[in-house]
């Protein structure tokens, strides 16, 4: 057939076809979805938001367009780098803002740390889960865009196009390097759009950060939270003690009755150590954490040295012309003859060669040990019991076994004991073990704590990585300055915080061991029993405490300040004969530590409430409860110390006296302590900054809640068109990331 004659037959097909391309190319490839899936009717109605207001396909697709635009405006770019005027801090909000945006679920690692560490220097109130959530897409980007638009429009906020383009131009030299005009202009040429529908679509963004930035810190600060807040930052004490702690007296108590080693146990069996309460002042505790038991494969990268073999000279020279003959741009660059840096290059691809033998066995282990296990999706996974999935998954042992024979080097392979997150981050080796992340380091903990059934969210739904009862974990990795081991490791088993099962429950807390001689020292057995029998001694060490630190005292006032050496030698003295050493008293670790010294503390500041809740609201650790406990007693301390400062100048001289503080099962000796003061002239200069400060971390830690996609949909009571629909709606216009 002649072309001309079908292209005149077939001219409105064609016509369709080009327009639809045209269509494609101005509102993006991802609207494709909508064209081929037929929907015809764009004014149909598939959803609804906020008192019934209907959401049509064509309003989508509108939505998706303006996406579009910005991202070609490379908007997501320049709401990284908007930062605040005053303070030069990163804008979280708009930060957060482009990450919902336009991350298309895919977060940016460098955004991720950047909140991370925006949020620890700044103190302001963000948690992982929070992180985590953001990247949680119900549905794709373009419907919370549509959404946060109708709800900033609502509250009836409007940016000019005057000061769109004012934004447009201050912004774009430094995101692009190029003029407002010049890059406009191309852009207006290259998609065929007008300016004005570009300032609009900027205006729309802007008028959704203002809206923002108002929801978020519509708070005034008060006069007594600003005078509190300044006071804790900028008022401080200086303080000389001797502690006089209970545990040191009890090495000559006799046992306690069962009577009542069970009433201190049934009181306090519901505590968690250290859990202060007005029920509870002296923090006594006996609630199990969160606890796993892991088994593991490990083999000692010094074994694994004896096996690989040594780089060849053909190796070291191609290395030496990829890396280091040709390493820079700069035509007078001269590089270092080989004879200097061949010894330097074979250390290095002989750690090279280490690495990947070390990875390649211990992949290979996964796969025996894991073989089955990996044909069942996660759902059907978490339909089997441990024991089911014990028995399909691989036995390491014997796995251990045949690697060992293959390879003519050790495996090592064991099963710890039950194990806390905090047991874990003080091990010496265990808490250097690491998992490499999407965005940084994985510690052991966060990765056998990032079980679902802890509901920790400790891992974001971006790192490869999903923890599962009998799933191997590979490569398993020591950063230690000796780097001596790599594993793979998994949990066989989980148990979830909770109240002991009797006074006489015990458990095993054996860590990884590599040496025969350190069987007895990691062969550790947690006893609740021994726990309960020395808190009970250590109160009834109280009055002995309360006793020598008035003995102290009253020696001390016969001598000179400068002296009171002497009275601590002399104490220490008759401890040692009084108290003689308990090898079971967790004090006789310390043994090159005097019982009793003088401590001084300069510039200590108090933790306040806000303080203190920011702290422990940013803390992503699986121990956080015993962090929070242990940050909850370390702020009544100080503030025992700060209420013992002398506030007036006009104050009579401090006298040594001896105060009590439960929460240590303690007795202090203050010896001076003197207040730093917080004078009004240094408030009056600082406090508009520091009202400033707060607004600004106000505003910073709600971004993340404001623009959390859940909360969008809640916010706008976002429905589909009905509950039969919802589900096949969803489909027909939610992407496939």
């Amino acid at each position: 057939m002649n072309l001309v004659k079908w292209f005149r037959k077939n001219n409105t097909k064609v016509m369709a076809v080009v327009v639809i391309v045209l269509m494609i190319g101005f509102i993006g490839g991802s609207s494709l979805t909508y064209l081929l899936r037929g929907r015809g009717n764009t004014n149909k109605k598939i959803a609804f938001y906020d008192n019934n207001i209907g959401i049509k396909s064509y309003d989508l697709m509108v939505a998706q367009q303006e996406l579009d635009i910005l991202e070609a405006l490379q908007i997501g770019t320049i709401l990284k780098m908007l930062q605040d005027p005053i303070d030069q801090t990163p804008n979280l909000q708009s930060l957060i803002l482009g990450e919902l945006l336009f991350s298309n679920q895919r977060p940016s690692q460098e955004v991720i740390a950047h909140i991370q560490q925006t949020a620890v220097k700044y103190q302001n109130r963000i948690n992982r889960k929070q992180i985590n959530d953001l990247y949680k897409l119900s549905a794709s980007n373009f419907y919370y865009w549509f959404l946060l638009d109708k709800e900033a429009e609502k509250a009836g906020f409007k940016v000019e196009k005057d000061t769109a383009r004012s934004f447009l131009s201050q912004a774009l030299p430094r995101a692009t390097g190029m003029y407002y005009s010049q890059f406009i202009g191309n852009m207006m040429r290259s998609i065929k759009i007008s300016e004005d529908k570009i300032l609009t679509v900027t205006g729309k963004l802007l008028a959704v950060l203002q809206f923002s930035h108002s929801i978020c810190s519509g708070e005034d600060i008060t006069i007594k939270q600003l005078k509190n807040l300044a006071s804790s930052q900028m008022e401080n004490v200086d303080i000389e003690l001797v502690r006089f702690n209970s545990e040191k007296f009890i090495n000559n108590l006799e046992t306690p009755t069962e009577q009542q080693i069970s009433e201190q146990y049934e009181k306090y069996k519901g505590f968690f150590p250290n859990e202060i309460t007005s029920e509870n002042p002296y923090g006594f505790g006996y609630k199990l954490p969160n606890r796993v038991q892991l088994e593991y494969m490990a083999v000692k990268l010094d074994d694994i040295k004896k096996i690989i073999k040594e780089p060849t000279f053909e190796e070291q020279s191609q290395f030496y012309n990829n890396n280091i003959k040709s390493n820079s741009s700069d035509p007078n660059y001269t590089p270092k003859p080989f004879s200097e840096v061949a010894d330097e290059i074979t250390d290095y691809l002989i750690q090279e060669k280490i690495t990947q033998k070390a990875e390649s066995i211990l992949q290979e282990a996964r796969t025996l040990a894991d073989g089955s296990l990996q044909d069942f999706n996660d759902a059907e996974l978490d339909k089997l019991s441990t024991e089911e999935r014990k028995e399909i998954a691989g036995n390491y042992t014997n796995i251990a076994e045949q690697l060992s024979e293959k390879y003519n080097i050790k495996i090592y392979q064991d099963i710890t004991g039950e194990l806390s997150a905090e047991d874990i981050q003080t091990d010496n080796l265990l808490s250097k073990l690491y998992l490499e992340g999407y965005v940084s380091e994985l510690s052991l903990a966060r990765i056998v704590f990032g079980l679902e059934q802890f509901n920790m969210n400790l891992l974001g739904s971006y790192e490869s990585i999903k923890p599962q009862i009998y799933v191997s974990v590979v490569p398993i990795k020591d950063k230690s300055s000796s780097g001596k081991i790599m594993a793979t490791i998994r949990v066989v088993k989980a148990i979830n915080s909770s109240i002991p099962e009797s006074v006489d429950q015990t458990f095993s807390t054996k860590a990884f061991i590599f040496d025969p001689n350190e069987e007895d020292k990691k062969e550790n057995t947690f006893s609740i029993k021994e726990n309960v029998i020395k808190d009970v001694k250590c109160f009834a060490a109280m009055d002995t405490a309360k006793t020598k630190a008035n003995e102290f005292l009253e020696l001390a006032a016969t001598q000179e300040d400068q002296v009171w050496e002497n009275v601590i030698d002399k104490f220490n003295e008759l401890y040692e004969q009084e108290y003689p050493s308990d090898s079971n008293s967790s004090l006789a670790e310390d043994s090159n530590e005097p019982p009793f010294k003088l401590e001084e503390h300069n510039s200590l500041t108090k933790l306040s409430k806000e303080t203190l809740l920011t702290i422990i609201h940013n803390q992503d650790n699986p121990s956080s409860e015993g962090i929070k406990n242990l940050l909850t007693k370390e702020s009544q301390f100080l503030d025992l110390i700060f209420s013992l400062a002398p506030h007036d100048s006009n104050a009579p001289e401090f006298k040594p006296e001896v105060v009590e503080f439960k929460p240590d099962l303690s007795y202090y000796i203050i010896k001076n302590i003197s207040l730093n003061h917080l004078w009004k002239e240094n408030y009056e200069r600082a406090k508009s900054y520091l009202a400033y400060k707060k607004d600004l971390s106000e505003s910073q830690s709600l971004a993340l809640d404001q623009f959390n996609p859940a909360n969008i949909l809640k916010r706008m009571n976002f429905r589909f068109a009905n509950d039969t629909e919802e589900s096949s709606e969803q489909e027909a216009i939610t992407e496939d990331e």
